[in-house]
C-alpha cells in the first residue's frame, strides 16, 4: 500500500498537516456531517495544501454529503478526489452505499480483511465414494439329512422283502409240518398198531404240531414286519 493510501486509513489517529482538516475529519468521525463541510470548505482555502491534502479534503467532502445522503455532491466530490490522488482508497468500515458511489466515481475498492472469495477458499475435497458392500453367497450346505433319510429305507426295503421271504418259508413249512402231525395221528389211530408204536406216533405227531404252530406264529409276524418295512416309505 502507497504512503498516501495508508494516511487516508490513518486520518483519526495522525495529523494531516493541514489543522482545518484534522479538525474536519473529528467532526465527521463525531457524525456532524454539517460541520464538517463547513470546515472542509476552509480547510480547501488553505494556503500550504498539498496535493495530497486536497485530496483528502475532497475525499471527506465526499463522505460528509453521503453521511447527509447527498448523491450527486459526494461523487462530485469523490471525483475530484481521484483526479489529484487515483490511488486514494476509502477508509474502512463504510457503509455498502458509500462504498458503492465511490466506485461509480471510479475509485477502487478493498475488500474487508474478513471478506474471503469463493476462489481464495480452502479447497476441501470430497470423501470418495463408498464402495457397495459386495454380497456374499451362502456357503452350500450338504443335505445330510435328507440323505440319511433316504438311507435307512434303502435298508428297509431290502430287509423287508427278506423278512416277508422268510415268512414265506415258515409258512409252507409249517404247513408240511401240520399235515405230517395229521397223518401220524391218523397212523396212530390205525387197527392193528401196538400201544408202544401207537404212542411213539402220538408224540412225533404232537412235536410236529408244536413246532408247525411255532412256525406259524413266526410267519405271521415275519410277514407282518416284512410287508412293513417294504411298503412304508
Amino acid at each position: 500500500m502507497s504512503l498516501p493510501v495508508a494516511l487516508a486509513f490513518a486520518l483519526a489517529a495522525a495529523p494531516t498537516g493541514n489543522p482545518l482538516l484534522d479538525e474536519a475529519v473529528r467532526q465527521y468521525d463525531a457524525l456532524d456531517e454539517v460541520a464538517a463541510l463547513s470546515t472542509l470548505a476552509r480547510a480547501k482555502a488553505w494556503p500550504q495544501n498539498t496535493p495530497h491534502q486536497l485530496a483528502l479534503v475532497h475525499l471527506y467532502t465526499g463522505l460528509a454529503h453521503a453521511g447527509l445522503a447527498h448523491e450527486a455532491e459526494a461523487l462530485a466530490s469523490f471525483e475530484s478526489a481521484l483526479v489529484l490522488e487515483p490511488e486514494l482508497e476509502l477508509p474502512p468500515g463504510l457503509s455498502p452505499r458509500v462504498r458503492a458511489w465511490w466506485a461509480r466515481a471510479g475509485g477502487a475498492l478493498r475488500e474487508p480483511p474478513s471478506a474471503l472469495r469463493p476462489a481464495d477458499a480452502p479447497r476441501v475435497d470430497a470423501p470418495p465414494p463408498l464402495e457397495a458392500p459386495q454380497r456374499v453367497e451362502p456357503a452350500a450346505v450338504p443335505d445330510l439329512m435328507g440323505r440319511e433319510a433316504e438311507a435307512p429305507v434303502a435298508v428297509r426295503r431290502p430287509l423287508g422283502i427278506a423278512l416277508a421271504a422268510a415268512g414265506a418259508g415258515a409258512l409252507v413249512a409249517a404247513v408240511v409240518l401240520s399235515v405230517q402231525a395229521v397223518e401220524l395221528g391218523n397212523r396212530a389211530n390205525a387197527e392193528g398198531r401196538g400201544i408202544g408204536e401207537a404212542q411213539a406216533l402220538y408224540a412225533d405227531a404232537r412235536l410236529r404240531s408244536q413246532i408247525s404252530t411255532g412256525l406259524y406264529v413266526g410267519a405271521a409276524a415275519a410277514l407282518a414286519g416284512g410287508g412293513l418295512l417294504a411298503l412304508i416309505p
